[in-house]
């Protein structure tokens, strides 16, 4: 292989290297708040609900809107490397165009797209995970409400 194409495929695994760290933090990260989460909603649950609890759901709320943030933040970091990623291929492919490289992966996409289309094309992994953390913000937005309403 030539040097150019030996640096492309360097920058090419980096971005997928990046990709895959980022997975991993947002794996980690949610790991962490669900066992927070965890916490919280027993310690709710072995209480009488209370105004004094108001500092619990509010803790509810900020770790919901954190884990949102954090959800945006790592997928457009992805979205990034994602992007540089398919940069450097497609210089790779102009290189090699003997190699069909480009080709071969638009056709396996276009086979898993056909396969499961409503999922690949209309459900993002990144708004389950929006979803789950927006849960724990209307979580603690209800507690907070029947508290107040009840006092």
């Amino acid at each position: 292989m030539s040097d150019d194409t030996d640096i492309l495929l360097s920058f090419y695994n980096q971005a997928r290297s990046e990709m895959r760290h980022i997975e991993e933090q947002r794996a980690t990260t949610t790991n962490m708040l669900l066992v927070i989460m965890s916490a919280i909603v027993g310690f709710i649950t072995q209480q009488n609900l209370s105004v004094n609890l108001i500092p619990v759901f509010l803790l509810m709320i900020a770790l919901g809107i954190y884990g949102d943030l954090l959800i945006m933040k790592l997928y457009e970091r992805h979205q990034l490397a994602q992007n540089r990623s398919e940069s450097w291929a497609k210089q790779i492919n102009k290189l090699h165009p003997k190699s069909n490289l480009l080709k071969i992966r638009d056709d396996a996409d276009e086979k898993h797209s056909a396969k499961f289309a409503w999922l690949h094309k209309k459900l993002h992994v990144h708004s389950l995970w929006i979803i789950l953390y927006t849960t724990f913000i209307i979580g603690g937005i209800t507690m907070t409400a029947i508290v107040l309403l009840q006092g």
